[in-house]
This record gives C-alpha cells, sequence and structure tokens, in this order.
C-alpha cells in the first residue's frame, strides 16, 4: 500500500456524478416542496374520483 492511489471525489469523473446526485437532489426538493401547494388544489377533483368509483 506504498502507491497514493487518487481518491475518488478528485476523479473528473466522480466529480460529475456528484453533480448530477447533487443537481437531482436540488430537482427532487423543488419537486417536493412544490407538490405540497399543487395537492391542495386536486382535492375539489378529488370528489370526482369518488364519483367515478
Amino acid at each position: 500500500p506504498s502507491i497514493p492511489i487518487p481518491p475518488p471525489f478528485i476523479n473528473p469523473k466522480e466529480d460529475e456524478r456528484v453533480e448530477e446526485t447533487l443537481m437531482d437532489q436540488d430537482l427532487a426538493k423543488y419537486t417536493i416542496k412544490v407538490p405540497p401547494p399543487l395537492v391542495q388544489t386536486p382535492k375539489p377533483p378529488s370528489q370526482r374520483n369518488f364519483v367515478v368509483h
């Protein structure tokens, strides 16, 4: 183990993967924050689903 192994977070390929994951998380947080307000609107249409049932 005398050979210095290059860390993965230093590799440009892994760096790109990390950026993608961060972007995905950012998008997921934005998507989760956006649904709450949108879910309140579909509340009325929910009754429509009940009628269809």
